[in-house]
């Protein structure tokens, strides 16, 4: 796209993301983190199960299972961000947890509000999606999970450090299927190797 751009005689600088959020977009936030009760001093992760088709997310209950434990360990909240179209995962997730430990702020957020949740984050979990992209316009530590798609092509590309996870299943990357028999591209990106990963990836200066 860069390239498509600088044909037209517009010269790129670089190829980080950048987006300012609204002046305004503080208080909304606050008003998000109040009526959930959480401390605005409070720390947390971001977590976003969703994704544009359902071959790019990883599983529901991967998710939870990789929550629990980062919580066990790291303490703090989880928030989980998304659009209202994916509240119904953001539901299977907070099925597993009763304590008020992990919140949705599915369909609850601007873009502005989103991407100071996401730069407030101390680490933010995603499949390959836009908000992965908006996060590392925040600088945001993050953590990609990829399978379908090539993160070379559409990862996201951050001042900020970011850890891609994709496993090698033989399969020609990206493929771009609507459907799949088999799924094993994320369906074999297990949580206990995720959190593993996380485990390190924390530890990173």
């Amino acid at each position: 796209f860069l390239h498509l751009v600088e044909r037209l005689g517009i010269p790129s600088d670089g190829r980080r993301t950048e987006f300012v959020p609204a002046k305004d977009a503080s208080t909304e936030l606050e008003k998000l983190f109040s009526g959930a009760g959480i401390s605005v001093k409070e720390p947390y992760a971001v977590v976003h199960a969703g994704g544009n088709w359902n071959l790019k997310r990883w599983p529901s209950e991967y998710f939870s299972q990789w929550i629990y434990l980062f919580l066990e360990q790291y303490g703090g909240k989880v928030i989980l961000c998304g659009t209202s179209g994916e509240e119904a995962i953001a539901k299977k997730i907070l099925s597993k947890f009763s304590d008020g430990r992990v919140v949705s702020f599915c369909g609850k957020t601007s873009l502005d509000a989103l991407a100071l949740l996401l730069k407030g984050a101390k680490l933010f979990l995603s499949n390959d999606s836009g908000p992965i992209h908006l996060a590392a316009s925040q600088k945001t530590r993050l953590i990609g999970l990829f399978g379908p798609t090539s993160a070379a092509e559409t990862g996201p590309v951050s001042e900020g450090l970011v850890k891609i996870l994709q496993i090698d299943v033989g399969c020609r990357v990206p493929c771009y299927f609507e459907s799949c028999n088999y799924r094993v591209c994320m369906d074999f990106l297990l949580p206990k190797e995720v959190f593993r990963q996380t485990q390190i990836f924390m530890n990173t200066p």
